[in-house]
């Protein structure tokens, strides 16, 4: 029964990979989903300190979820529909990146 699980799971997980998404599956992170550095906002050592990751709303407009590091050193996740620059806002706030890119594939881009 373990072994049918765990190969419906991969199943479901290649499959939705192609979309950058684990639909239906919350609580499990995706591995596969590419976080874009936006290199303008490197700071002077030349680490990344903003990522981006565009994606579909359950309504089907084409946003963004940004991962930017705050002044409190701690990471926001930003959300925001494409073209509407108004309409971005701070969904989450993480200690660490690692947490931000977590919370982001978990609550986001599902």
């Amino acid at each position: 029964r373990r072994r049918d699980l765990q190969g419906e799971l991969l199943r479901c997980i290649s499959g939705a990979a192609d979309f950058g998404c684990l639909k239906g599956t919350k609580g499990v992170e995706n591995m596969n989903v590419s976080w874009n550095p936006i290199e303008e906002m490197d700071d002077m050592n030349g680490e990344h300190t903003c990522f981006v990751r565009e994606y579909m709303d359950e309504n089907g407009k084409s946003c963004f979820c940004w991962l930017t590091l705050n002044s409190h050193g701690g990471w926001n996740v930003e959300t925001g529909e494409k073209g509407y620059p108004r309409s971005i806002k701070v969904v989450s706030e993480c200690t660490t990146l690692k947490k931000a890119k977590r919370y982001a594939e978990m609550n986001v881009l599902c």
